[in-house]
């Protein structure tokens, strides 16, 4: 079947464990591993890049560098828009906003792949409420992905507040002058700061009555800077590397 579709299979026949370098040669270009007893690496990781899914042939996971595998980097965040019910109805599965970030999360490293994976799915709101999502990669890219008269839109746009950015579907300007003042920082910084503490002021300054955290992710060292109840004078930081977590 994997032939007929025009997969390329790649076997080790030789009777013997692989190597780092074996690894490194068979995963270049490959899409997909059936692993067994070898060590993948995070040194071996980095050889494959166009993987996207390691099937165990066997029991546990300690051979397998985790956070190695996880460090492409991709974030995901959710926000309500005012206006359109998050409601699709095409025939494909259903899914809710929270099911989805799960997806995305664990199957996808790039914007790209997450975008190609949402279109898979029907989204469902989970309690009567319209979502959005803002989505961004290790690699700069990024994307604001909508759901409105039961179409999915993909916009290229770097922030979004609580309205539709999609044209000719907002049907409400909740978060404008907030994205104003987005669109004013971007601009003026082309969306680059010295570091994370710089990146959390504009946050500071589109902060309101109703926000509850401001955070600021980190795509590369995996790590999030936080700020609690509009206190900006005490910061939170978490790493994917902490053994605590």
């Amino acid at each position: 079947m994997l032939l007929d579709a025009g997969f390329e299979l790649r076997c080790n026949d030789t009777g013997k464990r692989p190597t780092a370098e074996d690894l490194k040669q068979m995963l270049s270009g490959a899409y997909a591993v059936v692993a067994g007893t070898e060590k993948y690496t995070a040194d071996v990781l980095s050889a494959a890049d166009d993987l996207k899914a390691v099937i165990r042939f066997g029991v546990g996971t300690d051979n397998f560098d985790i956070p190695a595998m996880r460090e492409k980097g991709l974030a995901i965040g959710v926000l309500s828009a005012k206006g359109h019910i998050t409601d699709q109805r095409t025939g494909k599965i259903g899914v809710t906003t929270t099911s989805a970030i799960r997806i995305v999360l664990d199957r996808c490293a790039t914007v790209k792949e997450a975008t190609e994976m949402l279109a898979q799915f029907d989204m469902h709101q989970s309690r009567g409420s319209n979502y959005h999502f803002q989505l961004v990669d290790a690699t700069g890219d990024s994307a604001v992905v909508e759901y409105a008269n039961g179409n999915m839109y993909v916009l290229p746009d770097r922030y979004v507040t609580n309205f539709f950015l999609t044209p000719g579907v907002s049907t409400s300007d909740c978060g404008l002058e907030r994205y104003k003042i987005l669109e004013r920082i971007m601009a003026e910084t082309d969306g680059i700061f010295s570091d994370m503490n710089a990146a959390l002021d504009p946050l500071k300054q589109v902060s309101e009555d109703g926000t509850r955290w401001s955070s600021v992710y980190n795509s590369t060292d995996r790590s999030v800077l936080m700020v609690l109840e509009h206190n900006f004078e005490r910061t939170y930081t978490f790493r994917l590397d902490d053994p605590s977590l």
